[in-house]
Parts: C-alpha cells; sequence; structure tokens
C-alpha cells in the first residue's frame, strides 16, 4: 500500500490531500511500465557498461603482462652487454 501526500490549493484553500491505493488492486499503469521498461534499460545499459569495463580491463592486464615481458627480455639484454663489457676491459 502507497500513501502520496501533495499539496492542494483550490481558490485560497490550502489543505493536504491523501492518496491510499494499493496498486494490486488498481493494476498497473502505462506510467509504471514505462518507469519499469526505462528501469530495465538503466539497468541493461549498465550492465553492458560494467561488461565492456571488465573486458577493457583484461585487455589491460594482457597489456601490461606483455609490456613486462619486453622489460624483463631488455634488462636481460642490458645485463649481458655490461657482461660483455667487463669481460673486454679485462682482456
Amino acid at each position: 500500500m502507497f500513501f502520496i501526500v501533495a499539496p492542494l490549493n483550490l481558490h485560497r484553500v490550502s489543505a493536504l490531500q491523501m492518496f491510499c491505493f494499493s496498486p494490486a488492486a488498481m493494476g498497473p499503469s502505462s506510467e509504471d511500465d514505462a518507469a519499469s521498461t526505462g528501469s530495465r534499460d538503466i539497468q541493461q545499459r549498465s550492465l553492458e557498461m560494467l561488461e565492456r569495463s571488465q573486458a577493457n580491463l583484461e585487455r589491460s592486464h594482457r597489456n601490461l603482462e606483455g609490456s613486462l615481458n619486453i622489460l624483463e627480455r631488455s634488462l636481460d639484454i642490458v645485463h649481458t652487454l655490461s657482461r660483455l663489457v667487463d669481460s673486454q676491459d679485462e682482456l
């Protein structure tokens, strides 16, 4: 059961008008259907956005892993070059 309290102004008369209704007894209105559909649309768009965000995060994670592998190989190359230079200095 829902209560709606709304001001009522009629020819200098100000009062509160209360409406009490049961949605089950009245049945859904077209406004309720539109609101429900709008809510479902918002939920669907939100879900799609979350799925895209998750896919983007997974791609970013893979890219970061690839970058880390490249950095590790570069570091190995730097160490190898450093050892070669040290060996040449000894000769």
